[in-house]
């Protein structure tokens, strides 16, 4: 008998556990609720963001993105 009651319980719990899943994924938690322009707007952002830390990186390697230590004057 105990056995049985074990298994019930489990069967409960998963049972619960998918109704909660269902629940949420009703009531709009399980998404940011976001339209698809403002999606597009947050994708341009990051590439964006990404092309600019690229482009410092770049910068950094090549060393212009600190002003040189060089004379603008002619020297002989």
């Amino acid at each position: 008998m105990k056995k049985l009651n074990i298994f019930y319980c489990f069967k409960c719990a998963i049972c619960l556990c998918i109704v909660s899943a269902i629940l949420i994924c009703i009531s709009g938690c399980a998404g940011a609720g976001e339209t698809a322009s403002e999606v597009r707007d947050r994708h341009k952002t990051v590439v964006k963001s990404g092309l600019r830390m690229v482009q410092d990186d770049v910068d950094a390697f090549l060393l212009i993105d600190r002003p040189t230590k060089l004379s603008d004057k002619l020297t002989r």
